[in-house]
């Protein structure tokens, strides 16, 4: 982090004094240095940064126009690298490999997974690695291990404003690895997609954000489900896991674990091959500071779940917000995790397919906290529900409610402890407080607007003296 922020500060410096001047009229450098190639573009043209040139170059600065950067650049993808630092004042920029599109149908997963396109657009791979764009509408495509990715180093991106487009395969737009991954920007209406392990991750020992300023934003995990529609499945085996297997709809369909929005993330024993080791997941959060209506897609694990000892944060600002995944998510945890989503002010739609969300399991705590708008939840949505030793808290402030809105769920929980163990206390708790006319749509007797109940517990190990289910409508 030292190193790192030393980076940061001499960045900025030279941004600031390239500012004052804006493009000029002089011959540009390329300079060859024991710590790699110092690169200058003092023109407003636009320019075409070859993969060669960038290969080894330490630090590149393009003053203006629409540019174009090919290859691996703002990464320390070679282990000589100590830092490698992109700076882009001006223009409308395209960041790329040439890898396939994730949003496009006819893309296979692994044309999006290639380590051979890896490692750039701020990776910090033993090093650190910065790309700082200050201005245009820029595009950002890369296959894995980027856009603010941290391997046993720091990897920074941060693009200061306009609308701009990032998709990647793997590992990146905030993810840290043993390492820290940082993706800011700063403003406009944003799109984000990640095939899987991106939007603010933390792995083992790693500390991952997505942090974004403002906009109407789009926040994309790869969804094997509803709209919008994406490549046929077919995930290479990236968690090591023997046999790989996925979830599954009860049509068949294959659902993979997206592992993005916010995400703490840790690798359980069996698939580090010993019993006695478990790489306990690190902090992963995305941070949406504006108003806008966002939307948020994924498939499994996801937009604020802590998995084997992982914390996962997801914080939306306010805005009339979309939520659609499969299972885990949103504001799930298990295996000792622990998560919490704030969605601000805001008429937000909030719909699970498969028995999750607001849900604690295996040792794990949960928090789903909606701070107001009239909102509406649905699907296998849980309302509190505390599973297997977990400890659950769904709290809704202000607004006219609904909840399971489709009856997809005929006898949803709210507020229950689901299979307990006899030496803790557990609560599964359902708060709506701030007045509003609420509608349950559930047969459940006694649960409904301004009332209170009680849940007796459920399933195995339970004791009613100590496993609490509580819900409050005021």
């Amino acid at each position: 982090p030292g190193m790192a922020l030393a980076v940061v500060t001499a960045v900025e410096e030279v941004r600031a004094a390239f500012a004052t001047t804006g493009p000029f009229d002089a011959p540009g450098l390329d300079l060859l240095t024991p710590h790699g190639r110092i690169l200058l573009d003092t023109s407003a043209e636009a320019t075409e940064w070859p993969a060669d040139t960038l290969a080894d170059a330490a630090i590149a600065i393009d003053l203006g126009g629409n540019d174009a950067w090919h290859g691996r650049y703002a990464g320390t993808h070679e282990f000589w690298m100590s830092a490698a630092v992109v700076l882009d004042l001006g223009g409308d920029d395209t960041y790329t490999p040439e890898t396939g599109d994730i949003e496009d149908p006819a893309t296979r997963p692994r044309d999006s997974f290639g380590l051979d396109y890896g490692f750039t657009q701020g990776c910090g791979l033993f090093g650190v690695g910065v790309l700082y764009d200050a201005a245009g509408n820029d595009t950002y495509k890369a296959s894995a291990y980027a856009q603010g990715s941290g391997a046993f180093g720091v990897g920074i991106l941060y693009d200061v404003d306009g609308i701009d487009s990032y998709k990647l395969g793997t590992a990146g737009q905030g993810s840290g690895y043993f390492g820290i991954g940082l993706h800011v920007d700063g403003g406009g209406d944003d799109r984000y997609g990640v095939y899987t392990v991106g939007q603010g991750v933390g792995r083992p020992k790693g500390h991952g954000l997505l942090l974004d300023l403002d906009g109407d934003d789009v926040y994309i995990g790869y969804y094997a489900g509803h709209d919008p529609e994406f490549p046929e499945p077919g995930y290479p085996n990236i968690f090591g896991l023997a046999p790989f297997t996925g979830y599954s709809a009860s049509d068949g369909t294959p659902h993979y674990m997206s592992v993005a929005q916010g995400v703490g993330w840790g690798f359980r024993h069996e698939w580090v091959a010993d019993p006695e080791v478990a790489w306990s997941g690190g902090f992963g959060a995305l941070l949406d500071f504006g108003t806008g209506a966002d939307e948020h897609y994924a498939d499994c694990m996801t937009m604020g779940q802590g998995f084997v000892y992982g914390f996962g944060f997801l914080y939306d600002g306010g805005g009339d917000d979309r939520y659609r995944t499969f299972w885990w998510g949103p504001a799930a945890s298990a295996h000792m995790g622990t998560n919490l989503l704030i969605e601000e002010d805001g008429d937000d739609d909030i719909h699970v397919t498969a028995l999750s969300g607001g849900y604690g399991y295996d040792c794990s705590v949960g928090w789903m906290i909606d701070e107001g708008g009239n909102d509406t939840y649905g699907w296998q949505f849980n309302y509190g529900r505390a599973y297997n030793y977990g400890l659950t808290f769904f709290v809704n402030e202000g607004g006219d409610d609904v909840y399971n809105a489709d009856l997809a769920q005929g006898d949803p929980p709210f507020g229950i402890v689901d299979t307990g163990f006899s030496d803790a206390n557990l609560i599964g708790a359902f708060l709506d407080l701030g007045g509003g006319a609420d509608r349950y749509n559930t047969p459940r007797p006694g649960v409904g607007n301004d009332a209170v109940w009680y849940l007796d517990p459920v399933g195995t190990g339970t004791d009613p003296a100590r496993h609490i289910g509580i819900g409050i409508d005021r």
